[in-house]
C-alpha cells in the first residue's frame, strides 16, 4: 500500500530539493505562502491578502524562465480561481506545472533544465 502525502510534505519536499540544487542549476526560488496578515487598517484588525488569488505554491527562477509551481496531493484538485492563474500564466508565455509528487518534479525540472541549457549554449556558439 502506497503512502499519500500531504501537499504540505510535498511541498516541503520540493523546497528541500531545490535547496540543493539552487546553485548548481542557477536559479531562485519563492514559497509563496498562502495565507493573508492581519494588519490595523484605521483601528480595524484585517486579514491583508499577501499574495494573488490562485498563486502558485512555489515561484521558480531557471536562467530568466518564470515557473509557477502548484503542489497537490494525489486526489488534490485545483481550485477554479487556480485554473484561471495557470490560464494566465500560460497565456503570458510562462511555464506552469501541477506536481503531485517529488520525482515528478524533479523529472521535469531536470528535462527544463537541460533544454535551458541546450538553448543557451546554441545562442552563445552563434555569437
Amino acid at each position: 500500500m502506497k503512502i499519500q502525502l500531504r501537499e504540505s510534505q510535498i511541498e516541503d519536499s520540493i523546497l528541500k530539493y531545490l535547496g540543493t540544487v539552487a546553485l548548481g542549476m542557477g536559479l531562485s526560488f519563492w514559497k509563496i505562502k498562502a495565507s493573508g496578515q492581519p494588519v490595523m487598517v484605521y483601528g480595524k484588525l484585517l486579514l491583508k491578502k499577501s499574495h494573488i488569488p490562485g498563486f502558485s505554491d512555489i515561484l521558480i527562477c531557471i536562467h530568466g524562465h518564470m515557473l509557477c509551481v502548484e503542489v497537490k496531493s494525489a486526489d488534490g484538485r485545483q481550485q477554479e480561481i487556480q485554473k484561471i492563474f495557470e490560464d494566465k500564466v500560460l497565456r503570458g508565455g510562462g511555464i506552469y506545472w501541477l506536481i503531485r509528487d517529488l520525482g515528478d518534479f524533479i523529472e521535469r525540472l531536470e528535462g527544463l533544465w537541460r533544454v535551458i541549457n541546450h538553448k543557451q549554449k546554441s545562442e552563445q556558439s552563434q555569437i
